[in-house]
């Protein structure tokens, strides 16, 4: 038999006050995607970000995204957001979201896992929770440009109405 001995005496309570507004070096380390309650048509895609520099190393902010989203207007920012996130942490491929087994997802932003970016941190003030830490913008890790030439864009199809299983591989082009 085990028996661990917990000391209760000394226990330090984290702080969850909010962080100061800035620019902080990050990493996203995990993912989940669900329907949303108020809309089962809506599929939320909710990070979650690890400070990994600085005074608040360590700390966590999670960011939603609605890329796929019966409001083209929410769909589109989700989308420009996802692309913004693909080429701070160069990927330079493709994903899908297969609508239909998103209760059985499967780790498709693993490509995002784990590779530093700056995130862009404001503070917003909601009447339920007071001051919150908002992720406004996503950049590249470092300030100086990669040495490689940027490539190309890929040509994305515009986004109409509420993006479908299919409009998600034509968004992110070919995984190859």
């Amino acid at each position: 038999m085990v028996i661990y001995k917990i000391d209760t005496q000394n226990v330090t309570v984290p702080t969850y006050d909010p962080i100061p507004a800035g620019k902080y070096l990050a990493i996203i380390e995990g993912e989940k995607h669900y329907r949303s309650k108020g809309n089962p048509n809506n599929i939320v895609i909710d990070f979650q970000i690890r400070i990994i520099d600085g005074d608040y190393k360590n700390r966590v902010l999670f960011y939603k995204n609605n890329a796929c989203n019966t409001s083209q207007k929410a769909s589109e920012i989700g989308v420009q957001q996802l692309q913004r996130i693909s080429a701070c942490v160069g990927h330079k491929g493709g994903f899908a979201l297969d609508t239909d087994t998103v209760e059985n997802p499967t780790p498709w932003f693993g490509v995002f896992f784990n590779k530093p970016l700056k995130i862009d941190v404001r503070l917003q003030e909601s009447p339920d929770y007071g001051v919150q830490n908002v992720i406004r913008n996503f950049l590249p890790a470092t300030e100086t440009p990669p040495s490689v030439p940027p490539q190309p864009s890929q040509p994305t199809a515009p986004v109409n109405g509420a993006l479908k299983q299919e409009d998600f591989a034509n968004l992110w082009g070919n995984r190859t």
